[in-house]
């Protein structure tokens, strides 16, 4: 198989388990406060990269060169979460929604070009300019910019969480992705634990209860989602393999319609419509390729 079929099928993948995210937070409503939920859900993930890497060994020594890319991408994809909660509590969810895809895009073009030196052709732009308005039409209706600094945030968190997916590649060809994810996910649970001790946010000690089935189900979901997204991108470009991850929109679409009976308007399948063929377009030689 070609390096970016395998490439797009493993980031399409992972967007299927970004997707359930929706269906977790449904379930955990209320029943966790939003720091002390990403240092539990962050956790529970740790443990498992840590049980799958200490078992078969995966764990190498970081020469010192790389320390940088470590730093960056466990601090930055820490500090992404914070803003998106922030977003997505004052603002309306589909105008966070839209900013935080929007702003993973963008950031995505740029700094692929930038230090990846990837070559933005002619068909690169135009799925850029679908998935944009693919995007638009999805959330055509909720987008409403009123309050800036939780704009400011949802911009933030999306660039944010480019910015981890981009520079794992930096490392992703040199470590083993589980200790790439294992020493994200140490940064996620020290820096959220902090921020929730800050806030004074209450723990929810109640473990058999549906928030902490559905946070469990959360981390194994992220464990799935995070480890294949950095194995994903190593073999495809940056731009693209964002692109890829719009799925996540779709499959979030599906979930919605058949487990919670939520309407898909016509805006809303033109949308996806765009988007499926945004995800396509940059791709489609390879998905056609006989190997």
């Amino acid at each position: 198989m070609h390096k970016e079929n395998l490439g797009f099928f493993l980031l399409l993948t992972s967007a299927f388990f970004y997707s359930t995210y929706g269906v977790f937070s449904k379930l955990i409503s209320t029943g966790f406060e939003p720091f002390t939920h990403a240092w539990t859900r962050s956790f529970l993930t740790l443990i498992l990269f840590l049980i799958i890497g200490l078992s078969k060994k995966l764990y190498t020594k970081i020469k010192k060169e790389d320390i940088k890319w470590y730093l960056i991408i466990g601090i930055i994809g820490s500090l992404a979460i914070a803003p998106t909660y922030y977003s997505l509590a004052y603002l309306n969810i589909g105008t966070a929604l839209f900013l935080q895809y929007a702003a993973t895009v963008i950031t995505s073009y740029i700094l692929g070009s930038l230090f990846f030196g990837e070559k933005l052709t002619k068909t690169s732009i135009y799925s850029f300019i679908f998935a944009l308005l693919g995007l638009i039409l999805v959330y055509w209706g909720d987008i409403r910019f009123v309050e800036p600094l939780p704009v400011f945030a949802a911009l933030i968190s999306g660039s944010f969480y480019s910015t981890w997916f981009v520079f794992s590649k930096k490392i992703s060809n040199k470590y083993p992705t589980v200790q790439v994810n294992t020493i994200g996910y140490i940064f996620a649970v020290i820096i959220n634990f902090f921020i929730a001790l800050s806030f004074r946010e209450k723990f929810n000690s109640n473990f058999i209860s549906t928030p902490w089935l559905a946070n469990l189900g959360y981390a194994v979901a992220g464990f799935f989602a995070s480890g294949i997204t950095i194995y994903g991108f190593k073999f495809i470009e940056a731009h693209k393999g964002s692109i890829v991850l719009l799925a996540e929109i779709l499959f979030g679409m599906l979930f919605g319609y058949f487990l919670f009976s939520e309407v898909l308007n016509l805006t809303t399948i033109f949308g996806g419509v765009l988007i499926i063929f945004s995800i396509a377009l940059p791709n489609i030689k390879y998905l056609i390729k006989r190997n």
